[in-house]
């Protein structure tokens, strides 16, 4: 069975290692990046399932990439994380996870394969259900 490839751009150290470690244990295979540009040559040459991706990087706004991503590795789920207030905007398919991070939020974006949309392009946060449950970033169609 193939494993799982988790990408994780983010220049917090624990934070990378404590992921790494988390979705390890999930049976997953990971790699790490500590800048944007580390970031971005890994994205290419390991091609992961995941991206993990903070804003506030030591060589850029990692967000900065996301329509890059979206348009170049449409089979990748791209998650945004960010441990400021994320800004309004409209027509989002990505997750944004908000720091401190959530192990349960974490497994079920392993579980997830479907595309995300917005449930209302004019506010932010939608509401969205996932399971039954309310989630503030994405509905699954």
């Amino acid at each position: 069975m193939k494993k799982t490839k988790i990408l994780i751009i983010d220049d917090e150290a624990d934070l990378r290692m404590l992921l790494k470690s988390y979705f390890e244990n999930k049976n997953c295979e990971v790699m790490l990046a500590e800048t944007l540009d580390e970031g971005m040559v890994a994205l290419e040459v390991f091609k992961p399932d995941h991206i993990f991706l903070d804003n506030n990087l030591p060589d850029g706004v990692g967000w900065s990439k996301a329509q890059h991503i979206l348009a170049n590795y449409p089979q990748c789920q791209l998650n945004l994380m960010s441990g400021y207030l994320v800004p309004k905007t409209s027509a989002m398919n990505f997750r944004i996870i908000e720091k401190p991070l959530s192990f349960a939020e974490l497994d079920l974006i392993l579980q997830i394969k479907s595309s995300y949309t917005w449930d209302d392009d004019t506010d932010f946060p939608p509401s969205a259900k996932i399971n039954g449950e309310n989630n503030p970033h994405l509905s699954i169609k």
